[in-house]
């Protein structure tokens, strides 16, 4: 089967494609096993092409992961609805974790027949640092709101019982005049 001119640079575009986007991308065989893994896949990682190639993606998952989640993205992406998306914890040859955001699909050959399955992470650990620090910042927010409903319901006691303590105060005076008055005009009598 000969390779089109046009066909043979539509390749070489995605082949450099692959090759030059910062996210990892790789494509595994049927069996999981990795085909292709890009430069930023190796770099992020720090395994070579060589100890990625043939192996299968279990070497990067950490065991932190839910227990059941990898044989979930390889169902979801085997079986229908061929493809799994979400977020999962990665490791690296060093043994350093990471988030990450993967993306994967099932492809298939020009006769809709599977050949493999192709993925695209992202490192997000900054991203769920973020989300985290908000949830913390959101927490404590509400805790301060709270401490301030209970603040306000004090100050508003207290703003009543004063108001009435002044009235009482009033009442006991404008009562007090007259019955001064009275008082004085029984002592005359």
């Amino acid at each position: 089967m000969e390779i089109s001119p046009f066909n043979e640079n539509r390749l070489g575009w995605m082949a450099a494609t692959f090759e030059s986007v910062s996210d990892i991308v790789f494509i595994a065989d049927l069996e999981d096993r990795f085909i292709y893994i890009n430069p930023a896949a190796l770099k992020k990682l720090g395994y070579t092409k060589e100890e990625m190639l043939g192996k299968t993606a279990e070497m990067i998952m950490s065991p932190n992961n839910p227990r059941h989640l990898r044989q979930e993205m390889l169902d979801a992406t085997l079986y229908p609805p061929y493809g799994w998306e979400g977020e999962v914890i990665n490791l690296t040859k060093d043994g350093k974790e990471y988030q990450a955001h993967l993306k994967t699909a099932l492809v298939r050959n020009k006769r809709d027949i599977p050949i493999g399955m192709t993925g695209i992470s992202r490192d997000i650990t900054e991203k769920v640092k973020a989300r985290q620090e908000l949830a913390r910042y959101a927490k404590k927010l509400e805790e301060v709101n709270e401490m301030l409903h209970r603040t306000q319901h004090q100050l508003v006691r207290s703003e009543k019982l004063s108001a009435i303590g002044i009235l009482a105060a009033g009442l006991a005076h404008e009562l007090g005049n007259p019955l001064a008055v009275i008082s004085s005009l029984i002592q005359l009598l």
